[in-house]
């Protein structure tokens, strides 16, 4: 399983990408396949329906998470903070909106290349010591 997410910072911040893998399969390889994958969209492979089917899935998905009080309190908290703006939330929607395939592959090269990457590889040991 792969996840990736962001949260808004002021400053510079981490992007994280994370996968969690079965027993047997090499981190390597994972790794590898991840790294394929960005070195791809950096490349320009993301085609423009998938790239707007995302996007739309994103903005409705964030839209759609604003159902009571409490989570538009919680969602304006999270887009405004970092910015002190509460219409911060409004200008992540129009960049959103204005995004495109080219500014994607733009932004993946300049940010996700090789060796601008740390990773942690965390292993879980089963209770007992058994492997």
């Amino acid at each position: 399983k792969v996840s990736a997410g962001y949260s808004p910072h002021k400053d510079a911040a981490l992007f994280p990408v994370s996968a969690r893998i079965k027993e047997g399969t090499s981190p390597e390889v994972v790794l590898a396949r991840i790294q394929a994958a960005l070195d791809g969209a950096a490349a320009g492979t993301i085609d423009e329906r998938t790239f707007n089917a995302v996007k739309s899935n994103a903005r409705y998905s964030l839209l759609m998470g604003l159902v009571d009080a409490d989570s538009i309190a919680g969602t304006l908290a999270w887009y405004a903070g970092p910015y002190m703006d509460v219409g911060a939330i409004d200008r992540v929607l129009d960049e959103m909106d204005r995004a495109t395939p080219t500014d994607l592959a733009s932004f993946v090269k300049a940010h996700f290349g090789k060796e601008q990457r740390a990773v942690v590889t965390l292993k879980h040991q089963p209770k007992g010591g058994a492997k």
